[in-house]
């Protein structure tokens, strides 16, 4: 956690033991009332961890293959580059190619 998160963390639990408004903790934090209202119920939904930044240790999508696609050796590749776009996925079954053994 962030130094920022955890002094956004420290108001909110004083919010939440009500040492001090929501008001109050808008204008520590240099925020909207709404905002506070908006990480107090992610404080309640997820404790402390609801703070943190959302995309934190999460994989990179880029580079990664879109779902649904799949890898294909180039063997079968090269065949089926002639097909459309749905012709693949039905004609491809395991008998098909017996050459290929990691299908």
């Amino acid at each position: 956690m962030s130094a920022k998160e955890r002094d956004r963390l420290k108001v909110l639990h004083e919010v939440k033991k009500r040492h001090i408004t929501q008001k109050q903790a808008a204008a520590e934090l240099g925020l909207s009332v709404r905002w506070v209202r908006e990480l107090l119920l992610r404080l309640r939904a997820g404790g402390d961890a609801g703070l943190r930044h959302g995309l934190r240790s999460q994989k990179l999508s880029y580079g990664q293959p879109a779902p649904g696609t799949i890898n294909l050796p180039p063997a079968i590749r090269t065949y089926l580059h002639s097909f459309g776009a749905d012709d693949p996925l039905r004609k491809l079954t395991p008998t098909a190619f017996p050459q290929c053994k990691d299908m």
